[in-house]
């Protein structure tokens, strides 16, 4: 249900690939980018483009809505700027996106995540990278990321016997949580294995056997769900992961999205 977007990317040839990538993703769909801002890679303070991507970085451009407010407020003879008269004093952002799109890794885009709502820009749904999809993301963003949509290929909350195995023995063997990367470095070594295991012979291993084993891979099952190659690349079936109540689990598009906490100025 969602038409309009906007891209908020970091300055660098990663931002620029995902957003491209994103935007043309969206057309295709006929959907609209109304806004892309990018900023320095490795920023930690987000207000400035953040205020670009809702029209309140250059209040000069809003000239009739900032003498409707001095109007405003020589009417009801306000003269003081506080918490209760701020609403006279500042502009209100203009948000004419529904989502917003953040290709960053989790240290960046999880200062960039609250920003939104500092800025009054709190009713937009957060969509981001499969590199969110790991412990560290959760613990950064705290609740600020609570309904933030990213495809990825695994699910930690999945109730698959595979999954639920693989996490265990990963945490019993490094004492963390696997993240995405880590699963899918498990499947592949597991297949590696596994084709090298059936092309061993008393002659060693064969590795033009193996490597015409590797691109015939059809649907062979891993904790990333159906895995095969289509024209030399490795392909897997992908799903929409949310996060709700700070887990990572399947989004579901009847499910209504859950607010953000507000952030205080304070």
């Amino acid at each position: 249900g969602l038409k309009n977007f906007a891209i908020l990317a970091p300055r660098d040839r990663f931002g620029e690939e995902y957003g491209m990538g994103f935007w043309n993703a969206v057309e295709e769909f006929g959907g609209t980018v109304t806004a892309f801002e990018d900023y320095e890679p490795g920023e930690t303070d987000f207000r400035k483009p953040i205020d670009r991507l809702a029209g309140l970085f250059y209040p000069d451009a809003r000239k009739r809505e900032l003498d409707e407010l001095a109007a405003s407020r020589a009417r009801d003879e306000i003269k003081k700027r506080s918490r209760k008269t701020e609403k006279y004093f500042a502009l209100p952002p203009i948000v004419d996106f529904d989502a917003v799109f953040i290709p960053d890794e989790p240290k960046e885009a999880s200062l960039a995540i609250p920003t939104f709502a500092y800025r009054d820009v709190d009713s937009v749904q957060i969509l981001g990278i499969t590199g969110w999809n790991s412990p560290e993301f959760i613990q950064r963003s705290g609740r600020s990321a609570e309904g933030a949509v990213f495809m990825d290929a695994y699910l930690p909350s999945s109730t698959q016997s595979s999954v639920r195995d693989f996490s265990k023995q990963f945490r019993g063997t490094f004492g963390l949580e696997p993240g995405s990367i880590e699963a899918v470095s498990f499947d592949a070594a597991a297949v590696l294995s596994r084709i090298v295991a059936s092309e061993s012979g008393a002659q060693g291993i064969d590795r033009m056997a193996v490597a015409s084993r590797i691109r015939q891979l059809s649907d062979t099952k891993g904790v990333t769900g159906s895995i095969s190659v289509r024209d030399g690349s490795w392909s897997r079936e992908l799903q929409a992961v949310t996060i709700r109540n700070s887990e990572f689990t399947a989004w579901d598009a009847r499910s209504p999205r859950p607010a953000r906490p507000a952030t205080s100025a304070d």
